[in-house]
């Protein structure tokens, strides 16, 4: 872990992008038909950063994703609008501290990742809603215990995070409540 500690440091003061780790720079999916677009950062040792963000959109609700069911009937929905959600997996002992919103692809939006296979661990995950780079909707979780993108546990803390960012269902937009947990 200290080996992890450090480079965060080392990300955060030099902001080398060149040096990053591959789950550090953050994968960008847009799956097929969506309205939304889908940010991660953070990932398992050993798993391509690509497979694992392919994991957690399989893992999000099949009618947040789907424009014919969510929010693009809504009459706050601005189809010229960029509709991201954006999720950061971490230790829960160093959580977020950046806006994901405006993060893009950064590394402050992606601190160490967790150990998602010890018994012992915790996973730590920060989501944002984003119109833009304006948040709507933010949510902190955690999940105790050996998680990994195989198991149920690990679909129903992304499925909790998606009913978190949109708390009155997913076809509606909630209001601007940046913050809210």
């Amino acid at each position: 872990m200290r080996g992890k500690t450090w480079f965060a440091a080392l990300i955060v003061s030099t902001g080398t992008v060149s040096a990053l780790p591959a789950w550090a720079e953050g994968v960008r999916l847009r799956p097929d038909g969506s309205n939304l677009a889908v940010m991660i950062f953070g990932g398992m040792d050993g798993v391509a950063p690509e497979s694992f963000a392919g994991s957690v959109a399989a893992a999000m609700p099949e009618e947040l994703l789907d424009p014919g069911r969510n929010f693009a009937r809504h009459p706050a929905y601005e189809p010229e609008r960029e509709y991201t959600v954006v999720i950061s997996f971490h230790d829960p002992a160093q959580p977020v501290e950046t806006d994901l919103c405006k993060a893009g692809s950064r590394s402050e939006a992606a601190p160490p990742p967790p150990d998602f296979r010890g018994l012992h661990s915790a996973v730590g995950l920060t989501g944002a809603l984003c119109v833009d780079d304006v948040a709507l909707r933010t949510t902190t979780m955690r999940s105790a215990g050996r998680v990994t993108p195989d198991q149920l546990s690990f679909r129903f803390l992304i499925a909790d995070a998606a009913k978190a960012l949109f708390p009155d269902g997913f076809a509606r937009l909630p209001r601007t409540t940046t913050g809210a947990r």
